[in-house]
């Protein structure tokens, strides 16, 4: 009889893992595995985490705010919050869509940033868009993408709705160690004259739908497969051959 042993080497991909700060968004820690909720004074400065949370913004019942609580306007401002419910919430002319992630700079220029660490090094993909939410002011807002403090996309919103940032959208892939860091940072627009010094921060509002995907690397899988394969075809062949005594 002729066994044949056929080994293939295969290349595999295991499933990507998909960071979302809207789904992982929580209402009662921070940071939040690989999420932090927070501010800087300017934009690529220290970062500084939110320590006080409020559940029902405005009284709206299932809006949860992260404070960043700063001076002149000590507000609550710069912050974070989110919309946890199925239906569209109001706050004032704030509109927030149902499961929707929002940010809201300071009233001295300072920037609100939720903030990604990389559990594990590798290459990642960094995707989503900034859009305005407040339909009175409307929004006018700066809007960045950070990897290690520097930034790599930086565009604007103005205006309230889907598509009003400018870039409409961005798409990344950057290469992190363990730990490296990804901002994303919402602030003032004041260099465009109309919120200098914070002047109309009430009503810069913006909305964040991102995601960032751990990009899995190829492994290479020996599958052995026995193939009982007659006439020699076998790539690998173990002959036993019957000797006489």
């Amino acid at each position: 009889m002729v066994t044949g042993l056929a080994v293939m080497g295969l290349p595999i991909t295991s499933s990507a893992t998909i960071y979302n700060p809207a789904t992982d968004f929580s209402t009662s820690v921070n940071p939040t595995g690989v999420w932090s909720y927070g501010w800087s004074q300017t934009l690529g400065a220290p970062f500084n985490i939110d320590t006080t949370v409020i559940q029902n913004l405005g009284g709206v019942n299932g809006v949860a705010q992260w404070q960043g609580n700063q001076p002149p306007g000590a507000d609550g401002n710069p912050s974070v919050f989110k919309n946890t419910t199925a239906s569209q919430q109001t706050i004032s002319s704030i509109l927030i869509p149902a499961g929707d992630l929002a940010m809201h700079p300071g009233s001295a220029d300072q920037d609100s940033v939720i903030q990604f660490k990389a559990p594990t090094a590798g290459q990642y993909l960094i995707s989503g868009s900034f859009f305005g939410l407040d339909q009175v002011g409307p929004t006018s807002t700066d809007i960045h993408v950070l990897v290690n403090n520097n930034a790599l996309f930086n565009g604007v919103v103005n205006g309230y709705g889907p598509g009003t940032g400018t870039p409409p959208f961005f798409g990344l892939t950057v290469t992190l160690a363990a730990g490296g860091i990804i901002d994303f940072a919402v602030g003032d627009d004041s260099g465009s004259g109309r919120d200098a010094g914070g002047a109309n921060f009430s009503y810069d509002s913006t909305g964040l739908a991102a995601t960032i995907t751990a990009v899995p690397e190829p492994t290479t899988m020996v599958a052995g497969a026995l193939l009982f394969l007659p006439f020699g075809l076998s790539t690998v062949r173990i002959l036993r051959r019957s000797r006489m005594a």
